[in-house]
Parts: structure tokens; sequence; C-alpha cells
């Protein structure tokens, strides 16, 4: 495969998926799923099952410094991740690189698959009290308050989704340290926002029933 094609297909992908996923029937059509309490393990074909069983590997308990809970990168997915990117640049740069637009779209596929390897490398999550900090997509600290979490989304490539009502999206990489903690985190959030949002609305139709009298 042409560095030059392979490229084109990365640009075509993200600029169809990116304002799309906005939308929830696309991302139930892209895989993914409403987190819960008890859910159901995903049915996975023998080349999944084994990304996952290495993407796991490394996993543990998640380190507290003070009040702060912190969940890393599995060495796992440190490893796959970088390993399987130069598994297909060196198969794209075998072919050749006929002309100069092929050698330019290898060169930005470098620079991809350096960013998503220091991405899966640097990745971590810190919780302390009702705020999430984690590093998004751009490389960029960002950080969250689990008050306004509305929605969270699970798929199969790993990766949760979280929603907030102020607007902000937060993706999460599973394949971390402590998975089983952040994840009750998250649900905890969710529970908790969901009883308050419940007295809110009882409350307000309560007050509209006394104003109503």
């Amino acid at each position: 495969m042409a560095p030059l094609f392979l490229l084109e297909l990365v640009i075509i992908a993200a600029i169809f998926y990116i304002p799309l996923s906005r939308f929830a029937w696309f991302r139930k059509m892209s895989g993914y799923s409403e987190m819960f309490e008890r859910e159901s393990p995903w049915s996975l074909g023998a080349e999944e099952a084994y990304v996952e069983k290495i993407s796991s590997a490394g996993s543990g308990p998640a380190r507290r410094e003070h009040d702060v809970l912190v969940c890393e990168s599995n060495l796992g997915v440190k490893i796959l991740v970088p390993t399987l990117l130069c598994v297909v640049m060196y198969m794209l740069l075998a072919e050749g690189i006929p002309n100069i637009a092929a050698g330019v779209s290898a060169l930005v596929l470098f620079g991809i698959a350096l960013w998503w390897s220091y991405y899966m490398w640097a990745f971590k999550v810190e919780v302390s009290g009702h705020q999430l900090a984690t590093m998004d997509l751009l490389l960029r600290d960002r950080v969250y308050d689990l008050a306004l979490l509305r929605r969270a989304e699970k798929d199969k490539n790993g990766c949760y989704r979280l929603e907030f009502s102020d607007g902000s999206v937060c993706h999460l990489i599973k394949y971390v340290t402590g998975h089983d903690a952040l994840r009750e985190v998250i649900l905890a959030a969710l529970r908790l926002n969901a009883e308050h949002h419940s007295l809110q609305h009882a409350h307000a139709n309560s007050g509209a029933r006394r104003a109503s009298i």
C-alpha cells in the first residue's frame, strides 16, 4: 500500500469521523455502547482477543499520591502500539518511494506514528475529588469536572468516551493501571449526578405544584 494512498485514507476517515462522532447513532454504529454497572464481556475474534491480552499486560493497581488516584497506560499497550506502527511504516517504505508526493506522505505518516506512540506512552489519568485530569489527543493537559458527567461510553478498541453537561468530551484509554478503580470512579460519578438531577427535578415539580395552588 503506497504511503500517499494510506494518508488519503487517514484524512478521509478523520474528515467523516470527527463531525459524525457527535451523534449517538453514529457512535453506536462505530461500536460504542453505554457503560453499565454490570456488563457482559465483548465477543472478540481471535486477533482481537490476542491484542486485548497484550494490551492488558502490565496492569496493576493505580498509584496514589496523597489524595490523587493516578492511572497510567499499561506496559503492554506502551510496547504494542509503537511496535505495530513500526511494522506498518517498514512495510510502506519497503515498497519504495517513487516520487516526492509519496515521500512527503511517508513523512506525515511517520509523524502521526510518533504522535500516537507518544500519546500511548505518556497517557495517564489523575483523579482528585470531583476533578479528572488527563491529556487529550492534542497532547494538552485538560481538567474535567466529574460533577458535570452525564454520559459514559466504551468501544471495542479500548477507549472510553465521557460527555459532560458543559459540552466538553473526554477520551480515555481503557488499558491503564488501576482500571477497575477508574471505572468505578466514572460509574460512581454517573450515579451521584443522576441522583442529584432527580432531586432537582423533584424539587422543581414540587415548587411548580405549590405555585399553582
